[in-house]
């Protein structure tokens, strides 16, 4: 987040056009258009509605915490995102205290689970994965353009390429959606064609998509290395796959990240405490 307690009054109304070319940045102008191209599509004033109120309360809430925290003001740019992408996904019809919920969850999750290096939970899935626990809520993926057609699927292929190449996170995308499909159509081969084949299909390809591109790649809870990388997206699609299978949950994308989550932020740990172990071996006697 960027501190904006110092800053001139015209640079928080026209923020830098250098911002725009960060990852939250880019997130945040894709999001916009992804944004209209759903409302355009299918005009629906829950959904504005929702986007909204998600938005809006992760960013109030995350600024009330960093104040508290920090004693300074800080530019929400990722709460407004979590609070986007819990909009996107949950159902337009669902209730404003589920969205709240969800929310409030969210950045929860994100200020509560640290390390030192960053949050251990992608904010958005845990929101999701408890408001789906503990109220049912459904999820329809409408900011992943499920009602547009073809055009949605373009652009959520071409701004999702783009930034999982700005954030060079291809290889983990790659290995996701290898075994993701593998997984699946080995199911629906071999007697599991009903359940299995439901992936194949609208909304949840596009779900799978969007899921992908600006959720399993978030910078602060996925690796950098490649080969990190791999593990990590093969082992979150074996888990989406077993979740689906075994419980049918409707948050079986999000719960299967927030394991691949939890496995990402203890290997951090222990590598950590690894290489602190190496430094303090080298150190010379006194």
């Amino acid at each position: 987040m960027t501190p904006i307690a110092s800053t001139k009054p015209a640079q928080l109304v026209l923020p830098s056009l250098r911002f725009f070319r960060t990852p939250k940045g880019i997130l945040i102008a894709i999001f916009a258009a992804l944004a209209v191209l759903a409302i355009a599509s299918a005009p629906d004033g829950r959904i504005v509605h929702n986007l909204l109120l998600a938005t809006a309360v992760a960013a109030a809430l995350d600024l009330a915490i960093s104040l508290i925290r920090r004693g300074e003001w800080l530019l929400p740019d990722g709460a407004i995102l979590t609070g986007a992408i819990v909009a996107f996904i949950l159902r337009p019809q669902e209730a404003d205290s589920t969205v709240v919920l969800a929310v409030t969850a969210a950045i929860a999750s994100k200020h509560l689970l640290r390390t030192r290096w960053s949050n251990v939970l992608n904010p958005a899935a845990a929101g999701l994965v408890v408001s789906g626990v503990f109220l049912g809520s459904g999820q329809s993926w409408w900011g992943a353009l499920p009602d547009v057609g073809i055009l949605g699927l373009v652009a959520l292929g071409v701004t999702g390429y783009y930034l999982a190449d700005h954030t060079n996170k291809l290889p983990m995308i790659l290995a996701f959606f290898g075994a993701y499909l593998s997984l699946f159509t080995i199911a629906a081969l071999f007697g599991q064609a009903g359940a299995a084949s439901e992936i194949f299909r609208t909304p949840d390809a596009q779900a799978a998509l969007f899921f992908a591109f600006f959720m399993l790649d978030d910078p602060p809870t996925s690796p950098v290395r490649y080969e990190d990388q791999v593990v990590y997206g093969l082992m979150v699609a074996t888990l989406a796959y077993l979740v689906f299978m075994t419980l049918g949950a409707v948050y079986y994308l999000p719960a299967a990240l927030l394991i691949g989550n939890a496995w990402e932020s203890g290997r951090r740990l222990w590598f950590g405490r690894g290489k602190g172990r190496l430094r303090s071996n080298r150190q010379p006697a006194a």
